[in-house]
């Protein structure tokens, strides 16, 4: 290992990046997918 690395820095969860759309998509394909019906599922 290099003896000059002093620090590893982990993105969890929209610290550097928004992963608002990305997450968006993840549930519209989930939805998609499962044939559940939208404005039932916001309901909840």
């Amino acid at each position: 290992m290099n003896s000059e690395i002093k620090w590893i820095f982990f993105d969890i969860g929209s610290t550097l990046f928004d992963e608002t759309a990305i997450y968006e998509n993840r549930i519209e394909k989930i939805i998609q997918d499962n044939k559940i019906d939208k404005m039932n599922l916001s309901q909840r």
